[in-house]
């Protein structure tokens, strides 16, 4: 028997990126109101970090699907949300 571990397709792998690039940028808004710049600076910061995270968040449910994304989020322990 030939049995090999089957192989993701590009749109998966790109998908599987954008959700984690979503969640690192998701993680990071916590840490704008603690950086030395200006209060209007750290709001621009806090929401556009949190815009563009949806959006890559979005886009990877457009391209890998939604069951894709829904096995990613569990397997980095996001499943348990809802």
């Amino acid at each position: 028997m030939n049995l090999k571990p089957p192989t993701l397709g590009w749109k998966a792998i790109v998908a599987i990126g954008l959700v984690v690039f979503s969640f690192i940028l998701f993680v990071l808004i916590p840490v704008v109101p603690f950086l030395p710049i200006s209060t209007a600076m750290k709001g621009i910061a806090g929401t556009s970090l949190f815009i563009v995270s949806e959006i890559a968040f979005w886009l990877a449910v457009l391209i890998g699907g939604a069951d894709l994304v829904k096995r990613i989020s569990r397997k980095l322990g996001f499943g348990k949300l809802h």
